[in-house]
């Protein structure tokens, strides 16, 4: 048992040491810029992204906000399942997402997909 810990504890560093700090940095900049010009934050993923993706409206919309005293103005377009599955029966499952971003989103607002593999079609056509 106790080397199943030290190899997941090595396992969870190594993740943490592998996330790109620039990138990082990157977003907080456009969601910051977000915050202060009042955009709209759209995030989207399928299967557990889907669920990561509702997991960070709730905390960037209520809990982040609560500390900050402003509302980040953030949607998870995964979380209208009669509109995803209406979109996905009349037009394509590939279209779920960006014909949400063309009915809710405006220019300059933020679209934000979460990802494993980073080539599902729905996401990559709504980045587009």
């Amino acid at each position: 048992m106790q080397k199943w810990v030290q190899d997941y504890v090595a396992a969870q560093k190594a993740a943490l040491d592998s996330i790109p700090a620039g990138q990082v940095a990157e977003l907080i900049k456009v969601l910051s810029k977000a915050l202060k010009d009042d955009r709209q934050v759209f995030c989207f993923g399928n299967g557990g992204s889907a669920a990561n993706c509702s997991h960070f409206a709730t905390d960037l919309g209520k809990g982040s906000s609560d500390k900050i005293g402003r509302r980040f103005r953030v949607l998870s377009l995964n979380d209208n399942v009669s509109w995803m599955t209406a979109l996905g029966n009349d037009y394509a499952y590939e279209d779920v997402f960006v014909r949400q971003l063309e009915n809710y989103g405006r220019a300059g607002d933020v679209a934000l997909s979460l990802s494993v593999s980073g080539g599902s079609p729905n996401c990559v056509k709504a980045l587009r």
